[in-house]
């Protein structure tokens, strides 16, 4: 029996993937431990790992608008974060000898993480929850955003991200499949998808769902880059007195500031999104890469609202395979989900690329990797830690 400590970063899209690769190894007989924030707690538990819980974690979220409501608390909360960040790395330094695990797994993301774990005895590896960031990778994500004012490849050599990852010897896992990761690299391993079933799931929801007339419209654009009140008002408006029933989770926002909504617009901070997209005719996705690969899983066709170079980056390669299509604003979203809803090709390039990923297994995939890393000692690239 193999120990796991595993370190994600705390926000959902980012400790989702990592639960289910706890929940595979824990499935096996592994002990396994993750370094999480309060929030997600119960679902470690679920997934049968051992959490151990964060002493502080930074709200992470980046306001839709520049200079708006959000923006002076995104601002203090960027001045904490040093603080907050080395006091989880001296958390996570006396995690490590008290678990005694025999392989570290970090997400990329947490450069304060992956500075405790190299310096430490313990081999380590990485799992990113999107796309692996390699220089060719960052490069293209940001093209796709900002055109030819993007820098070239050999400068993202230099990007942090880039840096972690290429760094030689360690195993590096990444929840993308060939079709969304833009460049892979050498001792690299495409794992995804890795789902986590909503576990301990109100069913309500199925109570709900069943209850839900017409066609279904599921609204939800991500936690870190949230949208504000206007873009679900204009969704609201725009479907008000249709046919439609549009659920829409609204994150950070509270619904109660969105007021007095139509019957048909369902508003809430969290729903069990495998749950409803298997109920939804039209998914409306930040592009996230979890969001991403579920909508495909469910044979949904999507619009996407990205925001980060990385979001528009997956919606784009979304785009150009034919399984959705770019929101032009929230106020003409009906006329868009309509011929999206109606063009039998999209469904059936869904049903061909939702054929490829459920024949992946990615849990198992990465579970296995991490085992050979363990039991030789060093990653199946070739090198040590």
């Amino acid at each position: 029996m193999a120990c796991y400590l595993l370190v994600p970063y705390s926000v959902p899209g980012h400790v989702r993937p990592m639960l289910a690769v706890a929940a595979e190894l824990s499935a096996r007989g592994d002990r396994v431990w993750m370094l999480v924030s309060g929030g997600f707690v119960d679902q470690v538990r679920l997934a049968g790992a051992v959490p151990v819980r964060l002493d502080v974690t930074p709200d992470v979220f980046v306001p839709e608008r520049p200079l708006g409501r959000d923006w002076f608390g995104y601002l203090v909360e960027r001045l904490r974060r040093p603080l907050i960040n080395w006091r989880a790395a001296v958390q996570l330094a006396r995690v490590v000898p008290w678990v005694r695990p025999d392989l570290v797994v970090v997400d990329p993301m947490l450069a304060w993480a992956d500075r405790v774990v190299r310096g430490g005895p313990v081999p380590s590896a990485l799992l990113s929850t999107t796309f692996a960031g390699t220089p060719a990778a960052l490069a293209e994500a940001a093209r796709t955003r900002l055109g030819w004012v993007g820098a070239p490849e050999w400068w993202y050599r230099w990007h942090p991200l880039a840096r972690r990852v290429a760094r030689g010897g360690r195993l590096v896992l990444a929840n993308a499949v060939p079709g969304l990761q833009p460049a892979a690299g050498s001792g690299m391993s495409l794992v995804g998808p890795l789902l986590c079933r909503d576990r301990g799931e109100d069913v309500g929801w199925r109570q709900r769902l069943a209850a839900a007339s017409g066609r279904l419209l599921f609204v939800s654009p991500g936690t870190v880059f949230a949208r504000g009140r206007r873009f679900f008002l204009q969704i609201a408006e725009s479907f008000a007195g249709s046919s439609w029933t549009v659920v829409a989770a609204t994150g950070r926002l509270d619904p109660v500031a969105l007021g007095s909504l139509a019957p048909n617009f369902v508003a809430c901070r969290w729903a069990p999104q495998q749950l409803v997209l298997s109920r939804a005719d039209v998914f409306v996705t930040h592009g996230g890469m979890n969001s991403t690969l579920e909508g495909i899983l469910a044979g949904v066709p999507m619009v996407f609202a990205p925001r980060s170079a990385e979001q528009w980056l997956i919606a784009g390669r979304c785009v150009d395979r034919g399984v959705g299509v770019l929101l032009p604003g929230p106020g003409k979203i009906c006329g868009v989900i309509e011929d999206l809803v109606s063009d039998s090709a999209v469904h059936d390039r869904l049903a061909e690329w939702r054929a490829e990923l459920t024949a992946i297994r990615g849990a198992c995939r990465a579970a296995d990797l991490l085992s050979t890393a363990v039991r030789s000692g060093r990653s199946p690239a070739g090198g040590l830690r």
